[in-house]
């Protein structure tokens, strides 16, 4: 893999970024290791784990690809082959360290850059919502300045009076991770129709779990939209009722943001789902 001075410092900066997301994931209520760090670029020695969700899954291979992370056994000791998929792994780098260590020749496992690109966009589109997938400009959050510098410096972006627009050079990663293609409007309506009837029909017990005073805990909202919301609407039994482990089905976290900026908001009304059909939007 034949990278440029300017791609190979965006290639470390994106695996940077993939680990201190990683960080970031909690499935449940695990001992204080798994916990969010309060310095969220405190990365070594971090236990991540994937939960058999596709983007999580992805992030935990590019940073064992990169040896980056090890996998570790249920007791959390490292396995003896670095290359076996695991259901947790250990973060090996500082955030200096691990740049330091994908300046060198990267390992034959690694990644393409272009599969690296489509991780980073997973992680901070789809659930942590931080940047944006639209081609209208929009502000780089001040943790991803460095990165979007590098992505400016390699034609992914162009800068547009302090803010940024995605150029076409980023189409086959958004259209790979099904962004940029002709259904994205109607995926969009969509959604928004649906995190409405979630706000209008939420049951009163649940809305009890996940707030606390006007606080709403996105982790919780996640795993109730993960267990009780399907077919389109909130039920009493969790699905798959039977199965005591704690799964998050895809999207779980992204519907449980967007609910939760919804439940800080009036509740939507009727009135509001009747402008809703004819106009495509929502207050």
């Amino acid at each position: 893999m034949k990278l440029s001075d300017d791609e190979s410092a965006l290639y470390a900066e994106l695996a940077v970024q993939i680990a201190i997301r990683m960080g970031d994931v909690v499935f449940d209520r695990r001992p204080p290791q798994y916990a969010a760090r309060a310095d969220r670029f405190d990365i070594k020695g971090r236990v991540i784990e994937h939960g058999s969700m596709s983007d999580f899954e992805a992030g935990c291979r590019v940073l064992q690809s990169l040896k980056a992370a090890r996998p570790l056994d249920w007791d959390e000791t490292p396995l003896e082959d670095d290359t076996a998929w695991a259901h947790w792994f250990r973060v090996e780098f500082d955030v200096p360290g691990l740049r330091e260590h994908l300046r060198g020749a990267l390992p034959n496992s690694a990644p393409t850059l272009s599969e690296v690109i489509e991780t980073f966009l997973g992680l901070t589109t789809d659930y942590v919502c931080r940047v944006s997938v639209f081609r209208d400009a929009f502000a780089v959050p001040p943790d991803f300045e460095r990165a979007f510098d590098l992505f400016e410096r390699c034609g992914y972006v162009e800068r547009v009076d302090g803010m940024v627009t995605w150029t076409d050079k980023i189409a086959p990663q958004m259209q790979a991770r099904y962004h940029w293609d002709e259904h994205a409007e109607v995926r969009e309506t969509m959604a928004e129709s649906e995190i409405a009837a979630m706000s209008m029909t939420l049951p009163p017990d649940i809305l009890e779990k996940v707030s606390a005073g006007r606080a709403v805990d996105v982790d919780v909202l996640s795993l109730m939209i993960a267990k009780h919301w399907y077919y389109g609407r909130w039920h009493q039994t969790p699905l798959d009722e039977a199965d005591e482990r704690i799964t998050l089905r895809g999207g779980a976290i992204g519907r449980a943001q967007a609910l939760a900026k919804k439940l800080r908001k009036p509740r939507v009304g009727w009135l509001d789902l009747l402008k809703f059909a004819f106009t495509g939007r929502l207050p």
